[in-house]
């Protein structure tokens, strides 16, 4: 998957995005062969995994495990924007000015 700052997208800017962290929904679920006998995984599940550029801006992207043999679970990842993290850019600013790095 593709990981891109919508902030940084939508103002015309381009930026290196770290993650943070992700979770998982821990909900159960059955696999199954359909009629034809195809093999189905309609895994319910979901996975948020945080991210932050080096712009300070903060993101969630939240995903469902794809099923192999039709359309579940392949729509486009919902992504929720969380702010800016002031904190992680005073610290950067600070760095910038010292020469070195976070």
């Amino acid at each position: 998957m593709k990981v891109i700052c919508p902030a940084c997208q939508r103002e015309g800017r381009k930026s290196k995005v770290y993650s943070m962290g992700s979770a998982r929904t821990m909900l159960g679920w059955n696999t199954y062969h359909d009629e034809e006998g195809v093999y189905h995984s309609h895994d319910p599940n979901e996975v948020k995994t945080g991210y932050r550029c080096e712009n300070g801006h903060m993101f969630d992207v939240i995903w469902r495990a794809e099923c192999p043999n039709c359309d579940y679970g392949r729509e486009k990842p919902e992504v929720k924007e969380l702010g800016v993290d002031e904190k992680y850019l005073a610290r950067k600013r600070r760095a910038d000015e010292k020469g070195g790095e976070i």
